[in-house]
């Protein structure tokens, strides 16, 4: 029998569900079941064999919804082996502040449960999705605008993890 892995997102815009949905195709692909659900549809974690947590970035953090599902369900995510992944528009590219900057925007997960693997992809950022002042804050923090997801980057990284849940 196939491990089962929850995959579970926060997004506003809907970008992050889009990767989560490519990611739960590559592992089953891998031959692992997987659901994907919105953080707020959680309502057990009985029976799954793990779980990749993804948040989109606002105000330089995980959503609040999904740090409330962590503290709500740390005990048994801590109990399964948990991949994170977080989108995000800025800080991008290796350099040490990027790196540094990209840390912080998971540390109160990480506080909360402590991953397997995590990774950091560039999201979207579609204006006519957004909220009447998110426009504003976008040109406040001079996002890039746009979408910058790598497929080929994200599906790599499902492949690469989908062996950690099989073990």
């Amino acid at each position: 029998m196939p491990g089962k892995i929850l995959i579970a997102n926060a997004t506003r815009t809907g970008s992050t569900a889009d990767v989560a949905d490519a990611i739960a195709r590559r592992l089953c692909e891998a031959g692992l079941a997987a659901d994907v659900l919105p953080v707020g549809g959680i309502v057990s974690l009985d029976g799954y064999d793990g779980a990749v947590l993804g948040s989109a970035v606002r105000y330089a953090g995980w959503l609040p919804e999904m740090i409330g599902s962590l503290e709500v369900n740390h005990l048994p995510l801590s109990a399964l082996p948990v991949g994170f992944f977080t989108m995000h528009m800025l800080a991008g590219g290796n350099e040490p502040a990027a790196v540094a900057e990209r840390a912080k925007y998971t540390e109160k997960a990480r506080s909360i449960v402590k991953p397997i693997d995590g990774a950091f992809f560039e999201g979207m950022i579609d204006l006519s999705r957004l909220s009447f002042l998110d426009p504003l804050v976008v040109r406040l923090a001079k996002s890039p605008v746009g979408d910058s997801r790598d497929w080929q980057r994200i599906t790599g990284w499902a492949d690469a993890l989908a062996p950690r849940f099989a073990a």
